[in-house]
């Protein structure tokens, strides 16, 4: 019986102390990292500017405008992934040649 009600137990004073300790922590992300994240993806949906207090939705109209737009497709896009490949292949090169220079 005693193990049943250790069971229903939520939180422990240890538990209790741990969380004590990890909230400050837990705010402090939520508020500098989800809270910007959320609003950048409700300004994402609307069509406004900072001086027209009117935020209109306009849902993903947005969106598709960068797709089909062509600059996007053409300049933007394959730009984006060159980038990609050249910073991890100068990464990966790097880290090889610190592996070989390491190693002997």
């Amino acid at each position: 019986m005693k193990a049943l009600d250790h069971s229903r137990r939520r939180f422990g004073e240890q538990e209790r102390f741990m969380l004590l300790l990890i909230a400050p922590a837990a705010l402090l992300m939520a508020l500098f990292q989800v809270v910007p994240i959320v609003i950048g993806a409700n300004a994402s949906f609307r069509d406004w500017a900072l001086n027209n207090p009117k935020k209109t939705w306009v849902g993903l109209s947005h969106y598709t405008d960068v797709i089909t737009d062509p600059a996007f497709l053409q300049v933007v896009l394959p730009n984006t992934f060159l980038f990609m490949a050249l910073s991890t292949e100068d990464s990966g090169a790097r880290s090889w040649c610190r592996q070989c220079c390491c190693c002997r």
